[in-house]
């Protein structure tokens, strides 16, 4: 009888072992499949191996400098601002004198750079804001700096405030 159960734990241990080899080929396989693809060469396309390396393609500078001239129908703005905003005051009226105040100096030959400085304060704005008509500024704005002329100064009111707007050379 110690014989037969000796050779029935062999055929358990064989089929075991047997078995245990078969589930890891498989795993190996699926494994291999999953990362290397059917044909057990695949990786992403930017990746260039020796195998699949290609001679870069000649390139010409003039070809890939794109040169955009604006319609010619769009005319081009600049400007200067300051912006004497509402929130900084207790009425409306108190705001409008501190633009007029600025806008007098202004046209009095005071140094519109000078005068941002002074009175923008923070020093997060452009030196020059350019732009086209019906683009990024607001409409009132536009309006404002389209009616002047280059190196002219006027005021505009929007719901943040008062501007003093000097239209510049763009």
């Amino acid at each position: 009888m110690k014989k037969h159960s000796e050779v029935v734990k062999k055929q358990s241990r064989n089929k075991l072992v047997f078995g245990g080899a078969v589930v890891v080929i498989i795993v190996a396989a699926l494994v291999a499949v999953y990362f290397f693809g059917d044909d057990g060469y695949n990786e992403p396309d930017n990746i260039v191996t020796p195998a699949r390396q290609t001679e870069p393609e000649e390139t010409n500078d003039e070809e890939i400098i794109i040169e955009f001239e604006p319609p010619s129908d769009l005319e081009l703005y600049a400007a200067k601002t300051i912006l004497v905003q509402y929130r900084n005051f207790d009425t409306r009226e108190e705001a409008l004198e501190q633009a007029i105040h600025i806008y007098d100096m202004a046209v009095n030959n005071i140094d519109f750079d000078v005068l941002i400085r002074t009175f923008e304060g923070d020093g997060d704005y452009p030196e020059v804001y350019t732009f086209t008509r019906g683009g990024s500024m607001m409409d009132v704005f536009e309006e404002a700096t389209a009616a002047l002329e280059i190196g002219e100064i006027g005021l505009a009111e929007s719901d943040f405030g008062i501007y003093i707007i000097q239209r510049v050379e763009p």
